[in-house]
């Protein structure tokens, strides 16, 4: 019985024990009401027991019945953030981005390589820092969120041994060959990955304009500016520009002179820039597309590892021309980074260095829209990613709906089977 039902039979309880009262004390029932609740001195003692017995019961059924909250450690722990790694992306992107959030946070930094020092302020946050042991990779488990930032051969087996003990946000590529994906897809499709954010720099802030359309949640609202025009405005307009005809993404860099991306047995720029494209191709294209029978083109510029890859071909059930090509050390007048959406109806310009893009009809009308990432958020890189990542923690957000991991998880399954295409004697350059 619940307790709450006690409720209903309380006041029959109650009226047959002041009826009682009443008879005993040859009182009438009204006094009898009044001495059970409000006993007077020089009152019989069983009165007054009686009395506190009804009210603690009366109190005890309430109290019992009001929501159980359990006590949140949010913010407790020794550190906010612990990150596992400190390599480009950690010293050039997520420290500053971090320093920017307010209240400023506690952050603990660990790596297998020494540090020259042991702690860093960058305005009010502090950075302490590790050698990676036994002893300091508890500090893991006394933070809020655990950060795998390590190359990424290393991603799987931090994200399996940590992902049942804390909130984890882990870098792109998430795991580098199919034995890893496996491992992925297993804690993919368990509870624990309802604490995972997968982090994709163009998917969730280059690209972020393109990715509301194509998924217009309110979460991704807080970053993006609709050029004077209203959510609704923009997702009508785009309604009308009909089937997808063809995609073209290009992502031509300067250097890179990162090791591990110039790693045969890691993927190099396959895995780590490339990915970027395939992602946001089968993001417009729709996640479970047919790629149809691509043809690859890839070179070793400068004798770099894959530093030019180039994908073309068709899909084979809407026959969606595509075109994603990737170049790195590539001169300086060939850098640039943007994209075309060419619909029945309409086009697409994508802008990925200013993160915008400008969509127009192809009717006399030339209707068009623009959306474009928020100034506040575009002065720091992977500041939308921080503050994604602290929003889903905070609000207790599931972070696959708002991330694209199932994006992630699907292109790289592709890629893995797409190897023994690209995976060929490679041409130099």
């Amino acid at each position: 019985m619940h307790t709450l039902e006690y409720i209903v039979i309380l006041p029959l309880l109650i009226i047959i024990q002041a009826r009682s009262i009443s008879v005993v004390y040859c009182c009438n029932i009204k006094y009898a009401f009044t001495t059970m609740f409000f006993p007077e001195k020089g009152d019989s003692i069983y009165i007054i027991i009686l009395s506190i017995f009804y009210v603690a019961l009366i109190f005890g059924i309430f109290l019992s019945n009001l929501p159980i909250e359990q006590i949140k450690e949010k913010g407790n722990y020794r550190f906010n953030i612990s990150i596992i790694g400190n390599g480009i992306i950690v010293q050039k992107r997520l420290k500053e981005a971090i320093s920017k959030l307010i209240p400023p946070r506690n952050v603990a930094i660990l790596d297998v390589e020494s540090f020259d020092k042991e702690i860093e302020y960058i305005g009010k946050t502090k950075f302490q820092y590790f050698l990676i042991s036994d002893d300091t990779m508890k500090h893991v488990l006394s933070s809020n969120i655990l950060w795998i930032a390590t190359p990424p051969h290393a991603h799987i087996s931090y994200l399996n041994k940590y992902i049942n003990n804390v909130f984890i946000a882990i870098e792109k590529p998430l795991v580098t060959n199919n034995n890893e994906l496996s491992v992925l897809k297993r804690l993919w499709s368990s509870d624990m990955w309802k604490n995972v954010f997968c982090l994709s720099y163009y998917y969730l802030e280059k690209a972020l304009p393109l990715t509301f359309l194509y998924s217009p949640t309110t979460f991704y609202e807080k970053y993006l500016d609709f050029g004077g025009q209203t959510r609704q405005y923009v997702l009508s307009i785009f309604e009308q520009f009909g089937l997808l005809n063809s995609v073209e993404l290009t992502l031509f860099e300067g250097d890179d002179f990162r090791e591990w991306v110039d790693s045969v047995q890691y993927g190099g720029h396959m895995y780590e820039t490339f990915l970027h494209l395939a992602v946001i191709a089968r993001a417009v294209m729709g996640i479970d597309t047919d790629w149809g029978q691509p043809i690859w083109k890839i070179e070793n510029k400068k004798n770099h590892y894959m530093s030019f890859i180039q994908c073309t071909g068709e899909t084979e059930r809407n026959h969606i021309h595509y075109d994603l090509r990737m170049g790195k050390f590539m001169p300086q007048n060939e850098l640039r980074r943007n994209g075309k959406l060419v619909f029945q109806n309409g086009t697409i310009e994508i802008n990925f260095d200013r993160q915008e893009l400008i969509g127009m009809l192809h009717d006399a009308s030339k209707t068009s829209f623009i959306i474009s990432t928020k100034e506040l958020y575009t002065s720091t890189k992977y500041s939308i990613q921080v503050d994604m990542v602290e929003r889903c923690f905070e609000e207790n957000i599931q972070p696959s709906i708002v991330d694209g991991s199932d994006l992630q998880i699907k292109t790289l399954e592709w890629l893995f089977n797409q190897k023994t295409y690209w995976d060929i004697p490679i041409k130099k350059s």
